[in-house]
């Protein structure tokens, strides 16, 4: 097996054994047990998902569960589930292990968790998770986990290692963690911070000091509104500072289930190419012709709301000393689709592969070519660009192709799409 094998059944792994709490408030009361079942029902139901092996043993004090949780493309990346629930009077507490496949990761997960009627609390904990196949470990993972109406998840360990062929990486004090509704993912609130990430290898070292990922939604209905920002405090090469920056974006009118719909075929589809082995050449095909079917949906979908997509005002210090180079470059980026009666004939002419055979039941694929439907989709996309110019240093290495487009003489460079139409600093460029 691939370390990028080993990596994404390890993150599979982890996946369904913090996941499958979410929603478990449903563990309390006369009707545990067929709560339960209901859980995993639903689980079972999710595309990646996959439930087995279900059990429940009720008592008059304490009752046991357990089942097996796998991702449906990745079968090897599952874990056992096995609780004793203590019934109380106004609440259960609840406790046992997740154990991953030992295949995979070597180390068992500790569950603590008490649900009330209205509320599920606590943690799943690790003293060490290690990598089987790989010289990886995560240490002392606590994962605090708090369902309502709402549910809140926060996970943090006191170093992620990895290391291969004399490179060693490693994650200082990793944090992440996720708020949302239950049942309305994109519209959370979540965060990801690394205080330092150190990486010593045979060529030399890299520091990366205070990186923070973070954003929100807010839901309207079946779109959402996203903002996000990026931070890194400083990006350091063999002790020599070279970047420290800070960019925000901002995402509007997003369907929700298509993006989702969207991410699930990339992953299945992504699992399966890095897999070949598991797959027959028919298998192949129906694997691709899946992806193909789902994905172009899902973007149809999403055009057809017509979504925007905006990077405020990036700032930046790049710092290259053996080129003379400090400076503080800004960018801004605003772009918008217009999905006003989008044809569906035109988004599946411009992105269907016909390796895998026409799509079916799609009115008026034929009376197009492929570059007439691109640029009936191209025309209804605007937005503008505006970018600091570089060094001449800098703009020395770039292709020249590139270096052509640039006007050294003016201070920022500006992009302009309008209605199909490109322009650079005023310059119209054909697109196709």
């Amino acid at each position: 097996m691939t370390n990028k094998g080993i990596a994404l059944g390890a993150v599979g792994v982890l996946f369904i054994a913090t996941g499958g709490y979410v929603g478990a408030t449903s563990f309390v009361g006369n009707t545990t047990e067929e709560r339960f079942n209901e859980l995993l029902r639903q689980w079972d139901e999710h595309p990646e998902v996959e439930v087995t092996d279900i059990s429940y043993e009720k008592g008059l004090f304490e009752s046991k569960a357990s089942a097996i949780l796998a991702l449906e493309s990745y079968p090897e990346a599952n874990a056992v589930l096995d609780l004793t629930l203590s019934h109380g009077m106004t609440s259960n507490n609840i406790t046992g292990t997740i154990t991953p496949n030992s295949d995979l990761i070597s180390g068992v997960i500790d569950v603590n968790m008490v649900a009330s009627s209205d509320v599920l609390e606590g943690s799943l904990t690790a003293d060490k998770l290690t990598a089987t196949d790989a010289d990886a470990e995560l240490n002392l993972l606590t994962v605090d986990i708090e369902v309502d109406d709402r549910w809140s998840v926060d996970g943090q360990a006191e170093e992620l290692r990895f290391a291969d062929k004399g490179d060693v990486l490693v994650v200082i004090q990793p944090n992440l963690g996720m708020e949302a509704e239950v049942g309305k993912s994109m519209a959370a609130t979540y965060y990801a911070r690394i205080p330092e990430l150190t990486l010593e290898g045979r060529s030399g070292s890299a520091h990366v000091r205070d990186f923070e990922v973070g954003g929100d939604g807010v839901d309207r209905g079946e779109l959402v509104d996203q903002s996000a920002f990026i931070k890194v405090g400083d990006v350091a090469i063999d002790g020599t500072s070279l970047l420290t920056g800070e960019v925000n974006l901002e995402m509007g009118g997003w369907h929700q289930a298509a993006v989702e719909a969207l991410q699930e075929s990339m992953t299945e589809y992504q699992l399966g190419m890095d897999n070949p082995e598991r797959l027959s050449a028919d298998e192949h095909d129906v694997l691709q012709r899946k992806w193909m079917e789902q994905g172009v949906a899902s973007i149809y979908t999403i055009l057809g709301e017509s979504p925007t997509a905006k990077i405020m005002p990036m700032k930046a210090n790049i710092n290259v000393p053996m080129l003379g180079v400090n400076f503080e470059p800004m960018l801004e980026l605003d772009v918008r689709f217009n999905g006003d009666e989008l044809p569906k004939n035109v988004v599946y002419r411009s992105l269907w592969d016909e390796q895998h055979g026409k799509p079916t039941n799609i009115e008026g694929y034929d009376a197009l070519n492929q570059e007439e439907a691109a640029l009936d989709l191209l025309g209804r996309v605007s937005g503008s660009l505006t970018l600091t110019t570089p060094p001449p240093a800098l703009l020395s290495m770039m292709p020249p192709e590139v270096r052509y487009m640039v006007d050294p003489d003016k201070a920022e460079q500006n992009v302009q799409l309008d209605e199909g139409e490109l322009s650079i600093n005023g310059n119209v460029i054909p697109l196709l």
